[in-house]
Order: C-alpha cells, then structure tokens, then sequence
C-alpha cells in the first residue's frame, strides 16, 4: 500500500524561490530546514516515489517531509506521505477553504513560493514590487515601473 501523493499543478522552477520560501516559513513559526540530496521520510522507509530527492523540506515537528524532485522539463514536483496529517498540520491552508485538494495541504510554502517566484521575476525585469501579507494569510503583489 502506498502513501505518497505527487502534486503537479504548481511549477516549481526557481531554487531561489524555494529556499526564501523556506526562509519565509521559519520566520512564521513553521519549524523547517532545506535539505539538497536527501530523502524524505514517509510512513515506509522504501516507501514507492519517495527515494532520494534533489531537495527535501524536512518537516522538523512532523514524522514526514516533503520531497522535491527534479523533472525532465526542469521544474520540481512535490511527493510525500499525507498520512495522518502530519505535513497539512505544518504546511496546510486554513481548515475550511478547499483544504482537501493535496496542493492546499502545502499551501504556505506554495503560497510563499509563488510570491517571492514572481516578485524575482519581476524585479529581474525592472519592475518593483511591493508586498503586502494579509491576516488571511494571503499575499498581495503590487508591481510597478
């Protein structure tokens, strides 16, 4: 039987995204490291589609962590092991708001990525940004000549 879950419906393209991503989740209380070439820890220790990732955001207050695997396209998905609620506890969009869908069980670090992806981007285009973070915990980019 098998636990892991692979979710594809955010790209992860940029590395500098994910590790201020990471940055960010610490900063909020969300107790986590970034770690490159490592495997995930899931309810298995073999467990299917969880071997070595090229990075892995290790969930230091939960039994699993998050795998992040390169593909061919050269984005990153996600695996991991969503058993028991162990990672949705850590990484989950508030309770209620579309929360059974895999990608919200991640939502703060796709939240936080996706932020700090486009604020790069824009800035690289020499555009400014300018960030508001919303007691909903959603985010608001401006972005201006």
């Amino acid at each position: 039987m098998s636990h892991t879950a692979t979710i594809k419906t955010l790209m992860l393209s940029d590395k500098h995204a994910i590790t201020a991503a990471i940055a960010e989740l610490k900063t909020k209380g969300v107790n986590c490291e970034l770690l490159e070439n490592a495997v995930p820890r899931a309810y298995y220790k073999d467990q299917k589609g969880m071997g070595a990732a090229d990075m892995v955001i290790k969930l230091n207050d939960s039994k699993y962590d998050v795998g992040l695997y390169k593909t061919a396209d050269g984005t990153y998905e996600s695996r991991c092991d969503f058993w028991d609620g162990q990672i949705e506890k850590q990484l989950g969009v508030v309770p209620g708001k579309d929360d059974s869908r895999d990608q919200a069980k991640l939502g703060k670090f796709y939240r936080s990525y996706a932020a700090h992806a486009a604020s790069r981007a824009a800035i690289q285009k020499g555009y400014q940004v300018n960030r508001v973070d919303n007691k909903d915990g959603s985010i608001q980019l401006t972005v201006t000549t």
